[in-house]
Order: C-alpha cells, then structure tokens, then sequence
C-alpha cells in the first residue's frame, strides 16, 4: 500500500470521534461540516498522489532509486499480461511432462507453487511428474497426499503405481546416485529385473497426454513449442548447429499464442522461450527492444550481459531504459546542487555528489543505469535466491564504468549471499574461489581462480549464451579481474607502531604480506588509505630495512621422537642456522 493511503487511513479513526464530538457534545453542526469537507479533499489529494508513477519510485535510503517515475516503461502493446490460472498452467505441466521434459515441468510446477502456493493439486501434479520420471516411490506418497482432488484417472493411476512399488527390488531412484563401480558390486550378475512398472507407466502417460490436450486450448501444442524450442538451443550450443525453418515455425507460433491467449506470457518458461528464439535468429535488439520495468530478473539478466559484450546498443531499447529524462534530472541535480552550496556536514556532502555522479551515469548510459538499478530492486524482494548472481552482474556493469571500489563492493556481496543461491553448478566454483581467498598459504592456488570465475560466469544466466569468449570479452576482462581481486583479498597489512610525534603528519610502521612481489609504485596503486571514511591521496610510501629480527624454535623432544625424527628435526635446526641472516636472532 501507498504511504499516502496509510497515512489517510490512520487519520480516518480520529476525524471520526472529533466528528462525534463536535455534533453530539458541543453540537457545532457547520464545524463538523467543514471538518469533513477538508479530510475528504486531503484523503483525494493522498490517493491522487498514491496512482502518481513518482511517488513509488523514489527510494532515498537505499539510493537505488530512479531518477522520475515513467509512465512510458511499458509499451501499450507490450502490457504485462495477466496471470495464467493455476489449473492451466498445471496442463501446460502435464504436456511438458507427457514429452518427457519432466525437469523443466518439475521447474514450471515449483513456480507455481511459490506464486500460488502448494495445496492438494500441486501434490497431485508432483505425483504424476515423480511417475513419469520412473519415481514410483515418491509418486505413491504424492498421490496419497492428494486424495482429495482425485480425478477419475487418479485411483487406476494409484494402484498401478502402488503395484509398481511392491514389485520392485531395487529402488532405481537412489541407484542413480551410485558410481558404475559400486553399482558393479552390489549386484554382480546385474541388477535386477524393476519390476511390474509397464502399466503404472501407461497410465500416467496417457493421462498426461490427454489433460494437455483437453479443454479450449491445446496446451500440450504449446508444451511441444517449448520443448523444440530447448531442444534446438541446446543442439546450437553444442554443435552450432541450427534448423532456421524450425525456428521460424515455432516462433510463428508463439506469436499466435501471445494473439489467443496473451496470459501464457506470464509464464517464465514462455518468455525465455522466446527469448531462445531471438537469440538463434541473432535478433538481439528485439529481446532489448520488449525490456520494460515489468520485466523479470532473468530478462534483465539476458539483456544486459548481451548489452555488455556489445550484441546491442543503447538504441535497440525503449521506454525508460532508452534515455533519461531530462526534465527530472535538471530538477532532482539542481536541488541537490544547492545541498552541497549550504553548510553541509562532510558525510553529507559525500553522498550527495554520490547521487549527483549516479545521476551524471543515468544520463550518459540510460539502459546501463536502469537495468542496474532493477536488478538491485531484485535483491530487496522477500525470498529471492540468486542476490548472489545480481551482484556479480552489477559488478560487472561496474567494472565497465571504470567503478573499480563500486566493483569490488558488489563482488564481496556476492560472496556474502552465495549461500543463499539453490544453483549448484553456480556456487560450487563461488565456494572455490572464496577458499582459495581464505587459504594464503597455497600461491599456486591462484592461476585457478580465473577457470573458477568462468564456470560461475556460465552458470550465472538462467539461460546459456551463445560462446563469447575472446581477447577482449567481458567474461574474458572479469575472469582476469577476479585474479587481481582474490590476489589482494589474500594480502594481509598489520600496522605495527604508530608515530604521532610531528602531528599533523603521522608515520605508520606496517607489515604487508602479499602473493605476488610487488614494487613500490605497484604496491602504492594497490592501497587506499583513508581516516575516519575519508579517503587520503597525498601520502609516501617507503620500504623499510629491518635492523634485526627474532627467532624462536620450539622443537619436540619427546619420547615419541627418539631415533630417525629427532635426527632430521636436529638436522633441520643446523639448516636453519647456517643459513641464517646475519641481523637475525635465534633462540631454541
């Protein structure tokens, strides 16, 4: 709810009783008319501000706010399209499942669920997607979950599964999780036979088959659409391969579903469909083109790491992502302007020629600033899991402004919130990287971290691009980014002693431990040095030559080091002293 509702309707409780009391205790009739001739207009002008596209868009806490509301962010013939209803969206799940994309029903049916939330249909649906992918196990549960909404396939569905079940010797669910190997020698002679599941099999099938089919639409059609459409994109990332009159066929019909039945487009898995499409027929500039505020993470994910490498230009897009509105922005950066004029505290200052240099971005690179700034919003939604993924995507957007302290902050957040990511293949390398941060003994455990950064960087978009990398791709640039940035997170700096005697000028003694043997200048371009948050550039940089130094051994000569230990460990004590420098003490 608006702020301006919430303040209009936590003053209606007190306009009532001073109305009452104005009428029935001091029965001052004209007062009390007055009095609500008055709210009335403040609760009109409070709602009439509400419905202002402005007064939403401005977030002044968190900075990530646009610079004016836009009432031409969606397009009319580009609309949101309202939501599918639940039970048609669960036939477009059974079509997807009758072709045995169960992964991808599995996925669409999990989306559901969290817009909808899970009941008895949703367990039945679970049922028949564990069955069609040989789960009978699970499928018996699900189906004895869902009594309730039992369909007339249901019970016959139910008992050949619950036959299935009892015939089975081996659950072949939890083999799959088994090595070849160990597989080989629980069962010698083979595994065995799994059971009476012909029919169980049969059952589901031609439910599934026939639910899609059914009704005034033919969802199992457009389950065929989607289904070709990853089968294509998955044969031209492999091979490069592609079917061009294919592709034209299926995106001619998903253009007549978006005429029948425009409602489908509220699903991800249709939209990202299209975007496939787009992308086979290297119609990149359409996929900028239909990006509005509306659109989702996974749409703004596509469209900007396709604006980064270059496949579109600033013109391909339109709405709000196409320029900034100059009107807003001369009168937002003049107030703040005046703000830095007036006798401002430093804190203060500082972020105000923040906002005015986010602002001088906006103006310079629209789409760059909008596409950052509403995947940030992302991060801020209740439940979402991919922050991580947003993060290193800001950082990369970052990076091409030349933002390298802006980077750096975006790419700590990732790896704070890559824990919260649900997407394995993303955070298995994240959490290499973040070890070999943590581990600063092993040097060599460097040169993997750009391999690292390239298997979370493919795993990063909900859907594969086509190969990129070259000399001066950006996943190329961040992989290399990402070594430089490991390589000083690695670094330790203790200050040892502190000289405050010629105050104002103070001389700091620190010991800097890095991975790589840097020289002054280069060391210099690698350290900020601030006071109090605020950042020191005149500052000298020298090397010190230690006059001495202490060394103390502490050797075992237990019991349990009696013959060949206590040897090498004398040995290694008689290296070490000879090849000692001469300014070092040593003690035992």
């Amino acid at each position: 709810m608006s702020i301006w509702l919430q303040i209009g309707a936590g003053l209606l409780p007190a306009l009532i009783i001073l109305l009452l009391y104005l009428m029935i205790i001091r029965r001052n009739v004209v007062s009390s008319l007055i009095l609500l001739l008055m709210f009335t207009a403040g609760l009109s002008l409070c709602v009439f501000h509400s419905r202002l596209p402005f007064s939403d868009g401005w977030k002044t806490a968190s900075w990530k706010a646009a610079p004016a509301g836009n009432t031409d962010a969606v397009k009319p013939d580009q609309a949101q399209a309202d939501a599918l209803p639940a039970d048609e969206t669960i036939r477009i799940i059974y079509g997807l499942a009758a072709r045995k994309q169960t992964a991808e029903a599995a996925e669409m049916l999990k989306q559901l669920i969290a817009d909808h939330g899970y009941d008895a249909s949703c367990a039945l649906a679970q049922a028949r997607i564990s069955a069609a992918s040989g789960d009978f196990t699970a499928a018996r549960v699900l189906y004895e979950k869902s009594k309730t909404v039992w369909d007339d396939s249901a019970p016959r569905e139910y008992n050949a599964v619950t036959e299935a079940c009892a015939s089975r010797s081996v659950d072949t669910v939890l083999l799959a999780h088994l090595d070849r190997a160990d597989i080989a020698a629980l069962y010698p002679e083979g595994v065995p036979d799994s059971g009476n599941t012909a029919e169980a099999a049969r059952l589901v099938s031609d439910y599934l088959e026939q639910a899609g089919s059914g009704g005034d639409a033919d969802y199992s059609e457009l389950a065929r659409v989607l289904a070709s459409t990853q089968e294509l994109y998955d044969t031209f990332l492999t091979s490069g391969e592609k079917d061009d009159g294919r592709i034209r066929s299926l995106e001619e019909d998903l253009d007549q579903w978006e005429t029948d039945r425009p409602e489908v487009f509220s699903l991800k898995q249709v939209r990202e469909a299209r975007m496939r499409l787009q992308i086979l027929q290297g119609d990149y500039s359409s996929i900028a083109a239909d990006l509005t505020d509306e659109s989702d993470y996974h749409e703004i994910m596509v469209a900007s790491e396709l604006y980064l490498n270059g496949y579109v230009k600033k013109s391909d897009f339109t709405g709000s992502y196409a320029q900034a509105d100059d009107e807003s922005l001369r009168t937002v950066t003049g107030h703040l302007r005046k703000i830095l004029k007036a006798d401002v505290d430093s804190q203060t200052g500082k972020q105000v020629e923040e906002l005015l240099n986010v602002y001088k971005n906006y103006k310079e690179d629209a789409p760059m600033y909008r596409m950052e700034q509403n995947l940030l919003n992302c991060t801020d939604e209740r439940g979402f899991t991919n922050s991580s993924k947003v993060y290193l995507q800001t950082a990369k957007m970052e990076l091409l402004k030349d933002r390298e302290d802006k980077a750096k902050e975006y790419i700590g957040l990732a790896m704070d919130t890559a824990a919260d990511c649900e997407d394995p293949e993303y955070t298995g390398p994240m959490y290499q990287i973040m070890g070999i941060m943590a581990n600063k003994d092993e040097a060599e455990s460097l040169k993997d971290v750009a391999l690292y950064t390239d298997n979370v960087l493919n795993n990063q978009l909900e859907i594969v691009l086509p190969e990129t990398a070259s000399a001066d791709s950006v996943q190329t640039q961040f992989s290399g980014y990402m070594t430089d940035y490991v390589s000083m997170q690695r670094s330790a700096v203790n200050i040892s002693s502190l000289d405050a005697s010629a105050f104002s000028e103070i001389t700091a003694y620190v010991q800097i431990e890095t991975p790589v043997d840097y020289s002054i200048d280069e060391l210099k371009s690698h350290i900020t040095v601030e006071d109090c948050g605020a950042q020191i550039s005149e500052y000298s940089l020298e090397k010190v030559e230690y006059s001495s130094a202490n060394m103390l051994l502490c050797c075992d000569v237990s019991g349990s080091m009696q013959g060949r230990p206590i040897e090498d460990s004398r040995a290694a004590v008689i290296t070490t002293t000879n090849r000692m420098h001469r300014k070092m003490d040593m003690a035992m």
